[in-house]
């Protein structure tokens, strides 16, 4: 991909007047291979999930997979053999060096945010194997044990992000995730992660909210729902659906409904390395509901 990259720095050469000439045609040619090369790297940075050593952020996949739908649309009609077509690919090829441009910004954004939003992603995922493991086979070997291993200190060292504090940053890195959980409540997360990372920059207040509004939004979620894991990753203390058999026993059918309906709202927006069993966790909750509910979706 370097060599895309590097190629956003030559110079478009459909310029000049209207008539294609053979030097233009040629042109207009090698920027139709450039539009073709750029879709085969994005499609590589979708399929490997990494740039080089960088594993890219949900926020930077979702940008790629975005650009890349629009190219795929823009080129499916085209015929690269009719000179109006491939002119057309000589326009698309200056939209995609603007794209690529972005991505770019991205990816060296993702390696520096790295240590930090891995370990907020594997946190993500443990509490998510842990919430849906009563209905999910492969889940279930995931105990509080290994969730309370994943509650302690760190040896992560990485250099501080622009704009981000550094004592928030090393904090983040190394303490126990109950001690950035109590930081989090101290500085009031919930409320000061309204407020525009650029004012809290501005003000010195509440660094480690700031450092949090930054990787919540490289993982897909909001601030207050990363806060939200974050806390129930630490106060939780058995597998929250451990009691549907309960609710059953005691004929708690309200109860139980509202707790079916809860986890299947929470398959939305799952970690990235779950998204490939909601389908077989949705089909679990509605074949478990199916048995206590003549209708449920």
């Amino acid at each position: 991909m370097d060599s895309i990259f590097n190629a956003l720095s030559a110079p478009n050469p459909f310029t000049g007047g209207s008539q294609i000439s053979p030097a233009k045609l040629c042109a207009m040619k090698t920027e139709k291979m450039f539009v073709s090369g750029g879709k085969r790297h994005f499609r590589g940075l979708i399929r490997d999930g990494r740039y080089l050593d960088t594993v890219i952020s949900r926020q930077t996949e979702k940008i790629v997979a975005a650009i890349l739908r629009s190219w795929e649309e823009q080129t499916e009609e085209l015929d690269p053999g009719d000179e109006d077509d491939l002119a057309e690919l000589a326009q698309l090829a200056v939209t995609m060096r603007q794209c690529l441009s972005i991505v770019r910004g991205q990816i060296a954004k993702d390696e520096m945010f790295e240590p930090a939003r891995l370990r907020l992603e594997e946190l993500t995922t443990m509490l998510f194997r842990l919430r849906y493991g009563v209905y999910l086979a492969s889940y279930a070997s995931y105990t509080d044990q290994e969730a309370r291993d994943l509650d302690r200190n760190t040896n992560l060292a990485a250099d501080t992000p622009d704009d981000i504090d550094e004592e928030a940053w090393q904090f983040f890195l190394r303490q126990r995730w109950s001690s950035v959980n109590a930081r989090l409540q101290a500085e009031d997360v919930y409320n000061t992660c309204r407020e525009k990372p650029r004012a809290l920059r501005q003000s010195g207040r509440a660094p480690l909210v700031r450092l949090l509004q930054a990787l919540a939004s490289q993982i897909g979620q909001s601030t207050p729902d990363a806060a939200q894991a974050i806390g129930d990753f630490v106060t939780r203390t058995s597998a929250p659906n451990s009691h549907l058999e309960e609710l059953v026993e005691q004929g708690k059918s309200y109860e139980l409904m509202c707790a079916l309906q809860t986890d299947l709202e929470g398959l939305t927006n799952p970690p990235r390395a779950c998204e490939e069993d909601v389908p077989a966790i949705k089909a679990a909750i509605l074949t478990f509901a199916r048995r206590y509910f003549t209708e449920f979706e």
